[in-house]
């Protein structure tokens, strides 16, 4: 039975302050290292294309296969994910994805180069929504925004963290005959694996078998989840969309995260050319300015999900973010390559960010039941195309060679 209001703020409390001590860091150590897998190639690509034979082409090509493999199987994995139960299919992810990220150490041509970014984008197509997943599984919706802002922060993180791990992983070329390159696969890769096998034993199914929860906590936890449910079931303007209109909602989720995600990997590859290339600035240069504005870009989104969490208000933040990245966007290219255009490109890769986690925690609340396998993993599709496109689009351009 509920308890008195001061018993059950103290168990709702200490409920989730226990989630977020044990559950959230390793969903973000997931994130992060889903990130720097799928992205270490670009630092590997120079040694690396010259110890293989490939050309620009041949390298853009297995850099992007990875997109492929993971639109194609991002339903089949949420599906998954689903049935198997997340505290079962994250961690088999993990050892997907770890073994693919530690067999580029072996690659010795074109062939398996494509081969094996093919399979690390199809052991990478689930780890999003799986997440989703996650989040609506152990946080109540009145947490769950600022909660997936923290998950996918992880790949902020990685961004920073990226490059000078690379270089010092790259470093230990030679050794065991191995070149530099390799190394940064090898070790990259290996240590997702053995978290993601100690993760298959020890990650609870749900709240309710956590054993270090107490009762009054699971309570607590049981009687949010339960009042989630029935608001979204009760008529008004916040219920769930009827059956017939699930395309719809399907619909307008890909379209904005086809947007934002492919505005998020545009502003990521253009702002460091914009910087080297336009305003004189040295690559570390270039590091040293935007490395500490991903950390801005964090707390900015934290704000902007914590005041989602507590006004329940989900889509007009969604839009107004990306209407105003839009603007921003429109307004600095109509300025050239100037400082003042990359100062706004620069807030709009911020203003970007602000709704990731919001939308996430959206589309977990409206996508229940039996849609939810198959429309997470459409609209994950959807932010795979646009983040291909984000990064191809920039190649056509001359002058804006990837380096």
């Amino acid at each position: 039975m509920p308890q008195n209001g001061k018993s059950d703020a103290s168990d709702g409390s200490s409920a989730i302050g226990k989630i977020n001590l044990r559950i959230l860091p390793f969903l973000f150590f997931v994130i992060f290292a889903a990130f720097v897998d799928r992205t270490n190639v670009s630092y590997a690509a120079l040694p690396m294309s010259s110890h293989l034979g490939l050309t620009a082409s041949m390298f853009g090509f297995g850099a992007g296969i990875f997109f492929l493999g993971e639109a194609l199987f991002s339903v089949p994995s949420t599906m998954a994910a689903r049935r198997a139960g997340v505290h079962k299919w994250i961690p088999l992810l993990m050892v997907g994805w770890g073994i693919c990220a530690s067999a580029m150490a072996s690659v010795t041509g074109p062939v398996a180069f494509y081969a094996l970014r093919f399979l690390l984008g199809v052991a990478e197509a689930g780890v999003m929504p799986s997440m989703i997943l996650a989040a609506s599984l152990w946080w109540p919706e009145s947490h769950r925004a600022r909660v997936i802002t923290g998950i996918t922060s992880g790949t902020g993180v990685a961004m920073v963290v990226g490059a000078p791990l690379a270089a010092v992983l790259t470093e230990i070329d030679g050794a065991l005959d191995l070149a530099g390159w390799r190394w940064l696969f090898l070790l990259e890769g290996l240590p997702v694996i053995a978290v993601g096998l100690v993760a298959l034993l020890v990650f609870p199914a749900n709240p309710q078998s956590a054993r270090w929860l107490n009762q009054s906590e699971k309570d607590w936890l049981a009687r949010q989840m339960q009042g989630d449910a029935a608001r979204r079931s009760e008529p008004g303007d916040d219920a769930p969309l009827p059956l017939s209109s699930h395309l719809d909602l399907l619909l307008v989720a890909a379209l904005l995260n086809f947007s934002a995600a492919g505005a998020i990997a545009t502003l990521g590859f253009w702002l460091p050319l914009i910087g080297q290339q336009s305003l004189g600035y040295s690559l570390g240069d270039v590091g040293r300015l935007l490395a500490p504005l991903y950390f801005v870009g964090i707390g900015l989104a934290y704000i902007v999900s914590h005041v989602s969490d507590r006004r329940q208000s989900r889509y007009p933040i969604v839009a107004g973010c990306s209407v105003g990245t839009a603007a921003i966007i429109a307004v600095s290219t109509s300025l050239g390559t100037t400082v003042t255009a990359f100062v706004l490109l620069v807030i709009a890769s911020l203003v970007a960010r602000c709704m990731g986690g919001v939308f996430m925690a959206a589309i977990s609340e409206d996508m229940t039941g039996r849609i939810a396998g198959r429309g997470l993993g459409i609209v994950m599709i959807s932010a795979a195309i646009g983040m291909f496109c984000g990064n191809w689009t920039p190649r056509k351009t001359p002058g804006a060679q990837r380096r």
